[in-house]
């Protein structure tokens, strides 16, 4: 069963993992890691994420179930 997180929660886990807010587009944060990856995190106040609508780049340390 895949875990569900709202955006809030995977801004909080990408920020812990050395990502970076770049800028905010309407409902969307923009988030880049210093390596160069980028990623659009939609952000709906508290409200988890479609199941499947989480492609999480490259889990580590700050996320649930990641690598530690």
């Amino acid at each position: 069963m895949p875990i569900r997180l709202s955006g809030k929660e995977i801004v909080k886990a990408l920020s812990n993992d050395g990502w970076r807010i770049e800028r905010v587009h309407g409902s969307h944060h923009i988030m880049r890691h210093a390596d160069g990856r980028q990623t659009s995190v939609p952000v709906h106040g508290s409200r988890n994420l479609p199941a499947g609508g989480q492609e999480i780049p490259a889990p580590g340390r700050g996320f649930p179930g990641g690598r530690t």
